[in-house]
């Protein structure tokens, strides 16, 4: 009996050491916009490692109460560098067109070495463009290059 419960033990331990141990980390996902957010994640090290996650809407509107006016969602994923790309779902009119955020598309590279928090703040009213800062930026060089 003792020679069965070793070589059980023997097997199991060799089955523990083939498995391939995967460092995973928290990802944290806080949608205060108006519309659900569609992000996928791909991995720059392996092309099989990818995910995709929905996250619904906020309530940027709602009165700030007891509930929160956003919605938060935690994850689990491996630990690696992966370019992040998140779609704001919203459904296309014929007549108005995009009501909040005009179809927009956020692209990123993520560095899912520790944990990481991603927050979409509300599109509505807050202007944002995705080369804006880039025009900023190069509006500054051209001012301090006038001097």
């Amino acid at each position: 009996m003792k020679k069965i419960h070793l070589l059980v033990i023997l097997i199991a331990s060799l089955f523990t050491m083939a498995a391939e141990s995967m460092r995973t980390v928290n990802l944290t996902v806080i949608n205060k916009s108006e519309v659900d957010i569609g992000l996928m994640l791909n991995s720059l090290t392996d092309d099989d490692r990818w995910y995709y996650f929905t996250i619904p809407n906020g309530y940027p509107d709602a009165p700030q109460g007891d509930e929160p006016n956003y919605t938060e969602r935690n994850y689990e994923i491996a630990w690696d560098v992966y370019t992040a790309v998140a779609y704001f779902m919203e459904p296309y009119d014929p007549v108005y067109g995009y009501y909040y955020c005009g179809n927009k598309m956020v692209g990123a590279r993520l560095m899912a070495t520790h944990n990481v928090k991603l927050v979409y703040k509300p599109c509505k009213g807050q202007g944002f463009h995705p080369g804006r800062y880039r025009i900023l930026r190069m509006h500054r060089e051209m001012k301090r290059m006038a001097r």
